[in-house]
């Protein structure tokens, strides 16, 4: 198999416009912050739940004096689209996902500090003897009346 670590270009030798240039944030932390307040106070939807709500909530908040933005704040948080949001938010709701060795799998310490109850308690009578109402004579008696000559 031939080497082709010749063929590869390096980056300086390209061409201008294969630059990926840095792109400016058009919502910075201000609009952020508010954006996660807004999450956090509708339950954490998605993007797509999100976003139809805004224009009802962020007025609503800002009456109540609970979300104190500007107005290009304001309007920023309206028109961001839904799939911004859930970028935008992907910090936060990773501060959400439970962490741990495991979840669902118990080990012997929780399995040895469960009782576990192998014989009723209190009983003094020996292991296979039970007091029935079915009695050694009945059942001599039922054998003698089935059987046949």
């Amino acid at each position: 198999m031939a080497n082709n670590s010749s063929r590869i270009t390096p980056l300086a030798a390209l061409p201008a416009r294969w630059y990926r240039t840095a792109i400016a944030l058009v919502y910075g932390a201000e609009v952020v912050a508010a954006l996660a307040f807004c999450w956090a106070v509708l339950g954490a939807p998605t993007g797509k739940r999100l976003a139809p709500m805004m224009a009802d909530l962020v007025p609503r908040l800002r009456r109540f004096e609970e979300l104190q933005v500007s107005e290009v704040t304001a309007s920023a948080l309206n028109v961001m689209s839904p799939a911004t949001m859930d970028r935008r938010l992907a910090s936060e709701r990773a501060k959400l996902v439970l962490r741990g060795r495991s979840h669902t799998k118990p080990g012997s310490l929780l399995k040895d500090s469960i009782p576990i109850r192998t014989w009723p308690s209190g009983t003094t009578r020996a292991r296979g003897s039970s007091r029935s109402t079915w009695s050694v004579t009945r059942a001599a008696a039922r054998w003698e009346s089935t059987a046949t000559p």
